[in-house]
């Protein structure tokens, strides 16, 4: 159907009609008319009036927004410089720290040698009749009181060798002269008991100082352990597997914890699976005597008496000394353990020494470096930054 539209005109005309028609007078629909109009005009203002709010809304929304937007990146601000601060502090603590570890180590490496008492042949533990003996080594005058004290732990492939360690009584003694109480400590040897008494020996020897500290003067809190080649192995033991490892034996002292404060190793093995995973030629003779078997009849042992595998964020630090010329014992050896305590986020010291085979005799034209003296210098300086210090 088509719709036509009539022109206004005629609307006009048919309206006025039908108001006569329906007996409205022009009077009332003029009046009408005028109320309309000022309806609409109110209608309009109100409009007005509504987008003039939300236009007002709006922007006061976006106000706010914004606001929030500000009241958040202060808070982020807040919490950054709370952490700052907090960062600052820690930092400020640790320098003090520092500052007061130097000037105790400052004092130390200046005051005078001291005479040094030694007593032998002390019974520090007995496994099925056999009894365990060590060496102390008493400074007259003493750092600290009570001590800090170091167990020293000699090499010979754990077939062999004994306290009085010919290659380090000098560096045991001047040890012992700047003020350390040190014991120096016999274990079983592969040839009476393969692993694992000889890392519980060297554990309960740490059990035995703590429990006679008040007898000897020493602090029970600051004790090291130091050795070289398999000593070296032994004292990586001691510093990485805890109680958790089941390797404290029963020597005595049980109710002592054989946990240490710093660990320096000279040339020890740190993976003894290592020489059959990288295609090595595998263990020597020695190792497969010290373990009780081939890799292949025992891996678990293996893997057990590797100190590598007990690195955890709870491990004492540790100073590391390997001749560049190690044939013995590979360097690489010191390199993993110090990136396997690197990776835990631990303190660790690698000191690389040129020229040096293994006990660090010099196979170069060129002196060893660093020397000997300095070797043991640094050693002492290790010690005493980490045995003698406040708090």
């Amino acid at each position: 159907m088509v719709r036509r539209w009539l022109p206004v005109g005629m609307i006009l005309v048919l309206i006025s009609l039908l108001t006569v028609s329906c007996g409205v007078s022009q009077e009332d629909y003029d009046s009408a008319v005028a109320e309309r109009d000022a309806a609409q005009a109110q209608v309009a203002s109100l409009q007005s009036d509504l987008a003039a709010v939300k236009s007002d809304l709006v922007a006061t929304e976006s106000a706010r927004a914004a606001v929030e937007s500000e009241l958040a990146a202060t808070e982020s601000a807040i919490t950054a410089v709370e952490s700052d601060l907090a960062t600052a502090q820690s930092d400020l603590v640790a320098v003090q720290d520092e500052i007061n570890a130097l000037e105790i180590l400052t004092l130390a490496l200046e005051r005078p040698t001291t005479p040094v008492e030694v007593i032998r042949n002390i019974e520090y533990g007995s496994v099925k009749g056999i009894p365990l003996l060590l060496d102390i080594y008493v400074p007259d005058t003493a750092i600290a009181t009570p001590m800090p004290a170091v167990i020293y732990i000699h090499g010979g492939s754990w077939k062999r060798g004994d306290k009085s360690d010919p290659f380090r009584v000098r560096s045991i003694r001047a040890l012992a002269e700047h003020g350390f109480f040190v014991a120096s400590i016999n274990y079983r040897l592969s040839g009476v008991a393969p692993f694992p008494a000889a890392v519980e020996d060297c554990k309960c020897a740490v059990r035995w100082l703590r429990a006679n500290a008040e007898k000897y003067n020493v602090d029970p809190d600051r004790i090291g352990v130091w050795g070289g080649s398999a000593g070296g192995h032994l004292v990586m033991m001691v510093g990485s597997a805890d109680e958790t490892a089941e390797l404290e034996g029963n020597g005595g002292w049980a109710e002592f914890s054989s946990r240490v404060q710093a660990v320096c190793s000279y040339y020890g093995l740190s993976d003894l699976v290592r020489p059959y995973t990288e295609g090595g030629a595998g263990a020597s003779d020695v190792i497969i005597q010290f373990l009780g078997g081939t890799y292949q009849e025992k891996p678990e042992i293996y893997e057990a008496a590797s100190p590598i595998n007990y690195v955890t964020s709870d491990d004492p630090p540790l100073l590391l000394v390997h001749g560049e010329n190690d044939t013995l014992v590979d360097i690489i050896e010191s390199e993993v353990m110090y990136e396997a305590y690197q990776q835990a986020g631990l303190e660790a010291t690698l000191i690389r020494v040129s020229g040096a085979d293994h006990v660090f005799y010099q196979v170069t034209a060129r002196p060893i470096s660093p020397s000997l003296q300095e070797i043991e210098r640094i050693v002492l300086v290790f010690f005493l930054k980490h045995l003698l210090r406040t708090g």
